[in-house]
């Protein structure tokens, strides 16, 4: 039985490719808190489902399996946890992709939270 190289590597980098959560903010002033980041999709391996990308933990039930969603805008970190997996955390990148707003918002931009390491826990 022969063995094709080139599937052999796409089979192994699809599944192990990271999960992702696409955040659009739209802001009606330049006030932080008139922001809202409710249409934003978190990517897995399974495809991508709508979530809702405010500050903040929640419960994502629209996700199979995942149990909480945390988001914290002002250290550029979160986490995420799906049944039976351990805490995985995200980093908020520094990238910012403007975009076109919608009647009603004054500034609006794309930004994403990629997997990252979790730091430390401290004993």
């Amino acid at each position: 039985m022969r063995v094709d190289l080139a599937a052999l590597v796409a089979a192994i980098a699809t599944s192990c490719i990271a999960d992702y959560l696409v955040v659009h903010t739209r802001c009606t002033s330049w006030d932080p808190k008139s922001c809202e980041r409710t249409d934003s999709w978190f990517y897995l391996n399974g495809g991508r489902a709508s979530v809702n990308g405010n500050h903040g933990c929640r419960s994502v039930p629209i996700v199979r399996f995942m149990q909480d969603m945390c988001l914290d805008y002002d250290s550029g970190r979160g986490h995420f946890q799906f049944e039976h997996q351990h805490r995985r955390c995200m980093a908020l990148s520094p990238k910012r992709h403007t975009l076109r707003c919608p009647p009603g918002f004054f500034t609006c931009w794309r930004s994403q939270w990629d997997e990252a390491t979790c730091p430390r826990e401290e004993s």
